[in-house]
């Protein structure tokens, strides 16, 4: 080969590595924005049925589906029961209590253990691998491919998310099933909070004078939203809140009057963040914690971690608390620090570390302040 040829081969081949990257990089984006949708429909406030409905209209658009289903597991009859589907116009739908094993599930069962199961499954009912089970459902509802996975809460199989196609050409890419996974993941979360059984007085999981959660079951929904976050680039941020004074007003006013404090800032915090997606705990005497899944730490979006805190602090500046003559009007503030994924680091350890030190400023400041990591 001349040195031209062998140039103009290198030159070729640079090119093409560049398109694949440019074709990598528009890949990502359009993840990431598909991600971010489904997140907003799920945050909407709305009810189970609603919030999963949006995500089921934006997942059916955006992979070219022909059907999109969510499942939860009734409480008692361990039964998958439909909450939402999105299909097109006239189609009919199927009757909304059904088997693992009528929404390409398999063997799983509702009442037990998801174990490791909780990638994509992919049957196309044009290759053999598929049960008889699997080929009559996908002929009778004229789809050639079908993708299922299932909800999971830790080990516990809550729901599932069952997709179908028509194109019988179709064949699923790595990126569309990281893509579903992503999205149960995030279903999962709003199935489990929304599950109409009463809470347990387990003080290994909720505080018994607050009603928010403990420290313990924080560091462990923080080391997962963290590790979820990096697994699928998304934003996180943590707020740590302090009660300025809180011994100092308790023992003004006296321990009661300290008790019912905590408890009218407990509500204030749960009525200023996001119902099933952020995490709301009491972290110790008088400070709280907030996990902000799919939130910048600064933003001019309301959702951004510095502007929910804002809220917070100005929300509790002007509450009045009950003194210890009765009356409504002791007043207390707040400091909060605030640290997001990346420049407040990549662990749970790390995030802890930098909005405790966030909170520091404002402390020694005064008080009645935010102060977000790395600003």
């Amino acid at each position: 080969m001349s040195e031209v040829a062998r140039r103009n081969a290198r030159t070729g081949a640079g090119q093409g590595g560049a398109a694949a990257r440019v074709t990598a990089l528009e890949a990502l984006v359009e993840r990431y924005r598909l991600l971010v949708e489904t997140s907003a429909a799920m945050a909407t406030g709305l009810d189970l049925a609603e919030a999963l409905g949006r995500a089921a209209e934006v997942l059916t658009k955006r992979l070219g589906v022909s059907r999109c289903e969510f499942l939860r597991v009734d409480a008692r009859s361990g039964d998958f029961v439909l909450v939402a589907s999105e299909r097109p116009a006239g189609a009919a739908t199927d009757v909304p209590r059904c088997s693992a094993s009528s929404i390409g599930l398999g063997g799983l069962s509702a009442r037990g253990s998801g174990g490791d199961e909780r990638r994509p499954a992919i049957r196309y009912r044009d290759r053999g691998e598929s049960s008889p089970g699997d080929l009559a459902l996908m002929r009778e509802r004229h789809e050639w491919s079908c993708v299922s996975v299932p909800l999971l809460c830790g080990k516990h199989v809550v729901g599932a998310l069952a997709l179908g196609d028509k194109r019988r050409r179709r064949r699923w890419s790595r990126d569309e099933l990281d893509i579903v996974q992503a999205v149960a993941d995030q279903a999962a979360v709003v199935v489990a909070a929304s599950r109409p059984a009463a809470r347990p007085p387990d003080e290994t999981v909720y505080d018994a004078l607050t009603g928010l959660y403990t420290r313990d079951h924080f560091a462990e929904h923080l080391r997962r939203d963290v590790t979820l976050a990096r697994r699928y680039g998304q934003e996180l941020s943590l707020m740590m809140i302090d009660l300025d004074g809180f011994r100092a007003f308790a023992e003004r006013h006296g321990g009661e009057c300290g008790w019912q404090a905590l408890i009218e800032v407990a509500q204030l915090l749960r009525r200023a963040t996001r119902d099933r997606v952020d995490l709301v705990a009491r972290f110790a005497e008088g400070e709280f914690a907030v996990i902000l899944p799919q939130a910048r730490a600064s933003g001019p979006e309301p959702t951004a971690a510095r502007n929910v805190a804002e809220r917070i602090r100005a929300a509790v500046a002007t509450q009045r608390f009950v003194d210890r003559g009765g009356r409504r009007e002791a007043s207390i503030t707040v400091s909060i620090g605030v640290a997001g994924i990346g420049i407040g680091g990549y662990t749970a350890e790390e995030l802890l570390r930098s909005a405790e030190k966030a909170l520091y400023l404002p402390e020694r400041g005064g008080g009645d302040r935010v102060h977000v990591f790395g600003t």
